[in-house]
């Protein structure tokens, strides 16, 4: 799996994608770039994370998007659903804004100022 992200916040994606993890709403490998707009359009991305099948994104204003594999809840808190589109992360984390992001194989962190560190996914 590959990023681009581009200067003005826009992401694309390209490589294996069985679990949704490219974010283009299918699980079809993506052979060439494809732009990554459902739920990121008119917003400022300004940092991609990627585990080994799910995907983060940090928006300039401290929201975060997750998408891709969660048998372990690292994409959507309390959810083992496979997501295969940007989702804003929500549950614990509501109305927090995010400075960092960061994936592992099977979890997500995320970094902010009054959020301390927040952890998604299998805790060891």
């Amino acid at each position: 799996m590959s990023f681009f992200l581009f200067s003005e916040g826009e992401v694309f994606t390209w490589g294996h994608n069985a679990y949704s993890q490219l974010g283009n709403g299918t699980t079809n490998h993506g052979l060439v770039p494809c732009h990554i707009s459902t739920n990121l359009s008119n917003k400022q991305v300004i940092e991609v994370a990627y585990g080994s099948h799910h995907s983060l994104a940090l928006i300039s204003d401290g929201e975060v998007f997750a998408w891709g594999y969660s048998n372990s809840r690292h994409v959507r808190y309390g959810s083992t659903v496979n997501q295969p589109i940007a989702q804003g992360v929500t549950g614990c984390l509501r109305n927090k804004k995010a400075v960092n992001t960061a994936c592992g194989h099977v979890f997500s962190f995320l970094l902010g100022i009054h959020l301390g560190v927040g952890l998604l996914g299998f805790m060891v």
